[in-house]
């Protein structure tokens, strides 16, 4: 009863890790130690960089992958290597139930078999891998695949050598293999299957599958495959030293489209071969081409008349006729919203996003604008609001005028009014507002406060109606005639200062002279003056530090006079600086010290004991 107990609680565990990522050498200086820390379902991610190391998965379900499942870049794959240093097998997988390997290169095995990968007792995914450089003193130089199941994907194999068989992969006994879309070439083998050999696949039922692969240039056979079952579509073998395919006693084969041409140092009775077949079986050959045939059996679908054997083809054209089912067509670029992984070669279908706000529709064939009125705000992020600086209720925080900008309509007076009679009805027109004022040439009439006045004297009568309904919080409108906002709280042994503000410029009615918008200066003394200059078309701000002066200025343009300007200047203990808007900024060298200060309060839109009074 123990016993059962511990087993029930071994499976609940193992049943509710969550997948952990670690990362080399972000987490794990090597390969291995991330290994050892893991637990079934784990991934680990390794940065480029080359890992003097010989791992082993110890029997664990795990990925041991590099950035190309992130970025799908060929280079990543050949600057991520695990260099055996000829010390033993670079990579060991045994006892896995699902073990994957995924974009690095494996180089510098050595050992008595499978010097780059070995693999028994296992199930295996070998995927983007470069596999080179790796010497076997008995079988498999690159890969060793015993009584496993294995994909091999999109790898190449190349250069690895086995004193015995298979210079490039060794595979028997109870393993189910499938080779997709590879390269195999330049291998050798001392005996046979340069490129691959296989053998007694068939005592386990299980079968060996190559599609979209080229198997080129290796020392010896290209294929050899011994009392085991192939199934071959889209497959080149050329330019190997030996016999293309050598098929033993007992080999199934169906082959389809496959191209066996151009092997060509094997000499049987003074000529080259390119297919030996001894007692093969199963349906044979279809669409394909096959050059020279030696055997002491039939090769099985000889006479099918879809093949040609003993033609003479050219190895490039092989390729070419044998590969190109195996192009996929469509988006190669990992960013774009319609990126097919399976796709081969780039059919300039990509659809990319163009804008910030951009996204991919639910079926990745088209991009949505979710910034319908192109200002720069994605959709979701507007706020909604009044916009205009001018209006009473202006939200500083809206991005999209809603229509609900509410203004104090100007109320006036029209023309030149004569009259013989006693007096003259006047009436503000707009409103309704909450109060009124009248005034009579500059002063104000008492106790008149309402939409009409009745004017018994000549002169010159102007009202000013207000809506205490309504606040304006963000500007302030001056008269230039005696308006202005005095702060009472003076600035004193500062060395650092920035005073930022929005101004709407005036046409100029006061004949050139300067207008201050905000000022520390009195008479006698000084610490800051920001002004504009219409007779010059500038803005100036002066600045006393240590009983000197520094004034830097910024030349407007006509779009100044349109539109609200945004103002600021600042004083960080060395540098004056001027900002107008977007403009470049304008800055002078200051000495160091404190800011002057001789004031009790600063004014905003006068100069003290100055004319100098802003409108606007």
């Amino acid at each position: 009863m123990k016993k059962t107990l511990l087993s029930i609680i071994f499976i609940l565990s193992s049943f509710l890790h969550s997948q952990t990522t670690h990362y080399v050498p972000a987490d794990f200086s090597s390969i291995q130690s991330a290994i050892n820390a893991s637990e079934n379902g784990d991934q680990i991610i390794v940065s480029p960089g080359t890992y003097f190391e010989n791992i082993d998965y110890n029997g664990k379900n795990i990925e041991i992958a590099s950035n190309y499942i992130l970025d799908n870049n060929q280079n990543t794959i050949n600057t991520t290597i695990i260099d055996g240093g000829l010390s033993g097998r670079v990579v060991q997988m045994n006892n896995c139930e699902l073990a994957i390997l995924n974009g690095f290169t494996i180089t510098n095995g050595s050992s008595g078999g499978g010097a780059g990968i070995y693999t028994t007792l296992s199930t295996i995914e070998l995927k983007n891998l470069v596999i080179t450089q790796n010497n076997a003193s008995d079988d498999g130089g690159g890969i060793h695949c015993h009584d496993s199941d294995m994909i091999l994907e999109n790898t190449i194999v190349s250069s690895n050598s086995a004193s015995v068989f298979g210079g490039g992969v060794f595979i028997e006994n109870d393993s189910q293999v499938e080779i997709i879309s590879c390269n195999i070439n330049n291998n050798t083998s001392l005996d046979s299957g340069g490129g691959i050999y296989i053998t007694d696949t068939n005592n386990y039922n299980k079968d060996v599958s190559i599609t979209c692969t080229q198997i080129t240039n290796n020392n010896g056979t290209g294929i050899t495959s011994d009392n085991s079952t192939l199934n071959l579509n889209n497959i080149v073998i050329t330019e190997n030293t030996q016999i293309g395919m050598a098929l033993g006693e007992a080999t199934n084969i169906t082959a389809d489209n496959t191209y066996i041409v151009n092997n060509n140092e094997e000499l049987v009775n003074g000529q080259a071969f390119d297919l030996y077949s001894y007692g093969s079986t199963g349906s044979g050959f279809s669409n394909s081409v096959v050059g020279l045939i030696t055997n002491s059996g039939a090769v099985p679908g000889e006479g099918n008349s879809s093949n040609c054997f003993g033609c003479a083809e050219t190895s490039e054209n092989a390729a070419t006729q044998a590969l190109i089912s195996c192009v996929i067509t469509g988006c190669t670029n990992t960013t774009a919203c319609n990126y097919n992984s399976s796709a081969t070669e780039d059919d300039g279908s990509c659809v990319l996003l163009n804008e910030t706000c951009d996204s991919c529709s639910e079926d990745g064939l088209s991009v949505l604008d979710n910034d319908l009125d192109n200002d720069g705000v994605c959709d979701i992020d507007e706020v909604a609001g009044c916009t205009d600086l001018t209006a009473c209720n202006f939200n500083i925080g809206a991005t999209e005028d809603d229509g609900s900008c509410e203004f104090i309509e100007q109320v006036t007076i029209s023309g030149e009014t004569e009259t013989c009679g006693e007096n003259v009805l006047l009436e503000a027109i707009g409103g309704p507002y909450d109060s009124y004022q009248w005034y009579l040439d500059g002063d104000i009439i008492n106790n008149e406060n309402q939409t009409t006045i009745s004017a018994i004297q000549s002169g010159n009568y102007k009202v000013e109606a207000e809506n205490g309904g309504v606040e304006n919080n963000y500007s302030l409108q001056f008269d230039g005639q005696n308006d202005y906002v005095e702060i009472t709280n003076p600035i004193n042994n500062l060395n650092e200062i920035t005073v930022s503000l929005w101004a709407n410029f005036p046409e100029d009615t006061d004949g050139g002279n300067p207008h201050t918008l905000i000022s520390d200066w009195p008479a006698g003394g000084a610490t800051f003056n920001l002004r504009y200059n219409p007779g010059v078309n500038t803005i100036q701000v002066e600045l006393i530090v240590n009983e000197t002066n520094y004034s830097v200025s910024q030349t407007l343009s006509p779009s100044n006079f349109t539109n609200w300007n945004h103002i600021s200047f600042t004083y960080n203990g060395e540098n004056l600086t001027l900002y107008l808007n977007n403009n470049t900024p304008v800055t002078m060298r200051a000495s160091s010290g404190n800011i002057d200060s001789f004031s009790d309060s600063i004014l905003l839109g006068q100069e003290e004991n100055n004319d100098a009074y802003y409108e606007g």
